[in-house]
C-alpha cells in the first residue's frame, strides 16, 4: 500500500522500467517513518521491575524507544507518584531518596511507529503524509546519484534537486503541524515526589 502511493506521487507506476526498485521506495518509506516518529510517536506504557538497592532501571526491553516521558513509582497511588530520573542509554537513574525494592515502576514512552510486512502503526489518515516525505527522499537520492553523470542532462539533475527540496520542506511544515494539531495536554497532581527540572524532557534519540 505504501509502495503504490509514492509510486503515484512519483508517476513511477505501470512503467516497464520503472526508475525506483520495491526495495528502494520501501528504504525510503522507513526513512520518512523514522521522521514521522520523531513529531507522532506511539503512546506507550509499560511494567519496569526495580532491582532491590539499585537505583539504576533498565529500559533495554523497551523496543523502539524515542523519548521517556514520566517514571511512576511507586505505582498505583493517588495522586500519581513521579519519580525525577537521568538516562543514560537503556538505563534509567532513578534520583529518588527512597529505596528501590523490587516493585514495579511504570515507565510511560514514546515509541516509534512500526512499517513492516505484518502491518502498521501509522495512522490511516497519516499514510499520504508518509508517502509524500518517502517521494521527496527517493527524488533527493536521484539526483545524488545522477550528478555527474555525463549521460543525464544537468538541467534535468537540477529538477529533481529542487523538486526534492520543495517536497521535503512540504513534509516538514505538515509535520510540524501535525505536531501542533496532536499535542498532549495533561494535567497532573503530584505527591510530594515532584518532577525536578534536571529529569529528562528531550532525548529524542535513538
Amino acid at each position: 500500500e505504501f509502495l503504490f502511493r509514492v509510486e503515484r506521487d512519483l508517476g513511477d507506476t505501470g512503467a516497464a522500467a520503472p526508475v525506483w526498485t520495491p526495495s528502494d521506495l520501501e528504504r525510503h518509506v522507513l526513512h520518512a517513518v523514522r521522521e514521522y516518529s520523531n513529531y507522532h510517536p506511539v503512546a506507550m506504557q509499560s511494567l519496569v521491575a526495580t532491582v532491590t538497592d539499585s537505583w539504576d532501571l533498565s529500559i533495554s526491553a523497551l523496543a523502539g524507544v524515542v523519548l521517556i516521558e514520566w517514571v511512576e513509582w511507586p505505582i498505583d497511588k493517588y495522586p500519581p507518584v513521579m519519580v525525577p530520573f537521568l538516562r543514560h542509554g537503556t538505563t534509567l537513574k532513578l534520583t529518588t531518596d527512597k529505596t528501590p525494592d523490587a516493585t514495579n515502576a511504570r515507565v510511560y514512552w514514546w515509541a516509534a511507529h512500526v512499517v513492516d510486512e505484518l502491518g502498521s502503526t501509522v495512522e490511516y489518515r497519516h499514510e499520504d503524509l508518509i508517502a509524500a516525505g518517502a517521494a521527496a527522499y527517493a527524488l533527493e537520492e536521484l539526483a545524488v546519484q545522477l550528478t555527474g553523470d555525463v549521460a543525464v542532462d544537468p538541467h534535468a539533475v537540477e529538477r529533481y534537486r529542487s523538486m526534492a527540496a520543495a517536497r521535503r520542506m512540504d513534509f516538514r511544515r505538515d509535520l510540524l503541524r501535525l505536531t501542533r494539531a496532536h499535542a498532549v495536554k495533561t494535567s497532573k497532581l503530584y505527591t510530594t515526589e515532584t518532577l525536578r527540572p534536571d529529569r529528562e524532557t528531550t532525548d529524542w534519540g535513538p
